[in-house]
């Protein structure tokens, strides 16, 4: 999982990044796993997910409740022209995690943007 990127129990700022082209099961671009991912700038594109999230995946380490939640907060950038089968083309943010868009453009995703998902759906 997390095709371009896997981050777990971590705390990562990441600058002007492009993350393309990736594919995994979950986060064909980004697998952000009970850990705190800010991004500035970059782009994340034409990434697959045979599951959820085709740029990113927002969810906590092995599904489990005890595990902390993730945080993912995008400064600009560009979130487009990723696909994933279940939802969360964009991204797929675990219904208990955060997510602050600050100015990004989301767009183009397939089958949407941002995905929503309780955690016993995957």
């Amino acid at each position: 999982n997390g095709g371009g990127f896997f981050s777990a129990r971590d705390i990562v700022v990441i600058n002007d990044i492009n993350i393309k082209n990736n594919s995994a099961t979950m986060g064909g671009g980004i697998n952000l796993s009970s850990s705190t991912l800010t991004m500035h700038n970059g782009e994340i594109s034409s990434n697959v997910a045979t599951n959820r999230g085709g740029g990113i995946i927002v969810g906590r380490l092995f599904n489990l409740l005890e595990h902390p939640i993730s945080n993912l907060t995008i400064y600009n950038g560009t979130i487009t022209a990723n696909n994933a089968t279940k939802g969360g083309g964009g991204i797929a943010i675990d219904d208990t995690c955060t997510f602050s868009n600050q100015t990004a453009a989301i767009q183009n995703n397939i089958p949407d943007n941002i995905g929503y998902f309780n955690r016993t759906e995957i």
